[in-house]
């Protein structure tokens, strides 16, 4: 881990440098760092595209591979303030729990924020806790992220858990449920995983990309079966909105 953080500090360091960038000597001197590692650091970043060295001064700079990480990660950050400010209006319209969930490296989702409804009575979600791949209707988009092959192994190598009564625990029927969340583009849950209902819908911010899930959860009194694929639609479509404002998805035409 002291080379991935020597790394970053390079990184840092060149991003405070003016264009002329800066020499080896002159790295490994401001971070206190042995040419040798410094050296080897700057080249692995070098076949990485992160760095670039100047053959004719031999003085290192950021590199254009840097441009696209940045992009990922700024679309990544508007993305997430998008969506959390659609989840609070979202909250006060339907009277529902709805929150936004990050898509982890583990293939997980993690509760990164969540607006309440007015009103006194709602389902809790703690920030910070993670839902996986058999974990209700935010479960159900991670499998219809993956490719279907993958899908399909995930659900034979493992048995399906039964959280509820109402619980899907065979792989053909979750099989058949998740395809029908990938011609759709939303997930539901009725009493699957907790006594109550839930419906989500990934942002994807990018061909075949998505990094957030936006979901609704509710009693069955406040988002019942007959509710669900109304807002299911709307999670949809809102999470559709965002990819655009987010440069992401169709436009429309300039007359």
């Amino acid at each position: 881990m002291a080379s991935v953080s020597s790394a970053s500090q390079l990184l840092t360091a060149l991003a405070g440098r003016s264009r002329a960038g800066a020499t080896l000597t002159e790295l490994a001197d401001e971070l206190g760092l042995p040419k040798s590692t410094a050296h080897s650091l700057l080249f692995t970043l070098c076949r990485e595209g992160l760095v670039r060295r100047d053959e004719r001064t031999r003085r290192f700079g950021l590199g254009a591979a840097l441009v696209g990480l940045g992009h990922s990660a700024s679309m990544t950050l508007q993305g997430a303030a998008l969506a959390s400010e659609r989840a609070s209006q979202l909250a006060r319209d339907h009277g529902l729990t709805v929150g936004v969930a990050q898509i982890t490296d583990a293939g997980e989702a993690q509760i990164v924020d969540r607006a309440y409804p007015p009103d006194s009575i709602y389902v809790g979600v703690p920030i910070g806790s993670r839902y996986g791949p058999f974990d209700g209707a935010i479960g159900k988009c991670l499998l219809a992220l993956l490719p279907a092959d993958i899908a399909r192994e995930r659900l034979e190598g493992h048995p399906l858990p039964r959280h509820t009564p109402q619980s899907i625990v065979t792989a053909d029927a979750m099989e058949r449920e998740v395809e029908r969340v990938r011609s759709r583009g939303w997930a539901s849950s009725l009493r699957e995983l907790r006594d109550h209902n839930a419906v989500a819908a990934p942002v994807l911010l990018g061909p075949d990309r998505a990094e957030l899930i936006l979901f609704a959860v509710g009693f069955p009194g406040q988002l019942g079966d007959d509710d669900v694929e109304r807002i299911g639609v709307g999670l949809s479509e809102t999470a559709a909105a965002i990819a655009v404002e987010c440069g992401y998805g169709p436009t429309k035409e300039t007359v």
